[in-house]
């Protein structure tokens, strides 16, 4: 079933600047994020019943799945699950996002679990201590299979993918490295797969035009937690401004490596690490790269976007403006961003483009409301005009940066040409 996103949906979404999961915060204070006390249901449209508690899989430390107290369904129950998986105190946008986690977590699964990676090898663990456990659909246990950015579970000649994945279950077990035993497990059923438009247009003329995936491939989930507590996959907010069903909605993907100080490989950066396959939530910057057909998966074509272009986006998105993996940016924060690609600009319906975009930059654009924000390279922003966050002062981004980053001259029209991207203050 395909289901179409109106480009209001579109718009207000990946205007999004930044979506942050863990760690401490950017700025001088060092405070968990919070979020939402009443996330929004995932994928209302798409929701399906809880599984019984036989069916949720991976006991804790081998103790079998257990009742909430008070009872499944009740609101003792439900107290005690939010009180143990939901662990943010109020509204996203409240915190700064965390240094050397803006944005860069893919998925949570309730409060301190937050990930964006996982091996095909199921005896591999991801830095947080998660692997798969096991991948069901249709009565057979699947080997886990990601090809650019297309799932599929594979039991002998058998494929299931697209749409008939409904119903599969992702089983998800977090070891304890220390205790070398399992403490817990999740199970990530797909609820929904659909394919919607990228958020980029092709520039008229470009050869990848014809030669790349022409949508973009979604995944809506509902997760348990082997405490019989139904948890988000999400972070609570992300989509909470938004109608049309999208929180819970991951894209998945291979091909890029991502470090928490916003760089970005193609390769492996450990032997062994090529099995590595990206989750992410719609409203998290490495989805919002992937649907900007800013990774190997959304445009595998040759002359593809850079490593390094790629990165300056990211750097762009985490308002990492001295390019050390420090942003400067809240969650909730609006942008728009144009692009110096003779390949992908911005669609109107992404929420990201001015009025008029050109290949070149602001300085040719017709006037429009707000301020330059910078120009961003790979190495963070080339300038600064007005940041985007107003208590970031330029003196406290130089502080940090330990260096003056130099001023992009302050008008749309003679702004100083420097970088791949430029980001504008709506």
């Amino acid at each position: 079933m395909r289901r179409t996103m109106s480009p209001a949906i579109a718009g207000s979404l990946v205007g999004l600047a930044s979506s942050v999961m863990l760690g401490g915060a950017c700025g001088s204070e060092q405070r968990e994020p919070r979020a939402s006390p009443s996330p929004r249901a995932a994928l209302a449209v798409m929701a399906t019943t809880p599984p019984a508690d036989g069916d949720i899989a991976g006991p804790a430390n081998g103790r079998g799945p257990q009742r909430p107290l008070g009872g499944t369904g009740s609101a003792v129950a439900q107290e005690v699950c939010d009180r143990k998986h939901r662990g943010w105190k109020s509204r996203p946008g409240d915190e700064p996002c965390p240094t050397g986690g803006c944005g860069m977590n893919g998925v949570w699964l309730g409060s301190g679990v937050a990930f964006r990676t996982l091996h095909l090898d199921r005896m591999r663990l991801n830095p947080q201590g998660l692997r798969i456990k096991e991948f069901t659909a249709q009565g057979d246990d699947l080997q886990v299979e990601v090809t650019g950015q297309l799932l599929s579970g594979v039991h002998g000649t058998k494929r299931v993918e697209g749409e008939s994945l409904i119903g599969a279950a992702l089983t998800l077990e977090h070891v304890d490295v220390r205790a070398k035993s399992a403490d817990g497990s999740y199970v990530l059923k797909i609820t929904g797969v659909r394919d919607e438009e990228f958020w980029a247009n092709c520039v008229p003329g470009s050869k990848a035009c014809g030669a790349v995936p022409a949508k973009a491939r979604l995944y809506a989930f509902e997760a348990w937690s082997s405490d019989g507590c139904k948890v988000e996959l999400c972070r609570p907010g992300l989509t909470d401004d938004y109608q049309g069903g999208l929180s819970g909605t991951a894209v998945i993907f291979r091909g890029d490596y991502y470090n928490d100080d916003y760089t970005i490989r193609t390769s492996p950066p450990q032997p062994g690490d090529d099995d590595v396959f990206n989750i992410a939530c719609v409203g998290t910057d490495i989805a919002k790269l992937h649907l900007l057909r800013h990774t190997s998966a959304a445009d595998p074509a040759e002359g593809q976007p850079t490593a390094n272009q790629r990165q300056a986006l990211l750097r762009l998105f985490a308002a990492d403006y001295c390019g050390i993996g420090h942003p400067f940016t809240k969650d909730g924060t609006r942008i728009k961003l144009g692009l110096r690609s003779t390949r992908w600009q911005p669609s109107p319906a992404s929420g990201f483009a001015l009025p008029t975009s050109p290949v070149d930059g602001p300085q040719r654009s017709r006037q429009a409301p707000g301020t330059l924000n910078a120009w961003w390279t790979d190495a963070g922003a080339s300038c600064i005009d007005v940041p985007r966050i107003a208590e970031y002062t330029l003196g406290d981004i130089n502080l940090t940066c330990g260096h003056a980053v130099p001023a992009c001259q302050g008008s749309l029209r003679n702004v100083v040409r420097q970088g791949y991207a430029w980001s504008w203050n709506p």
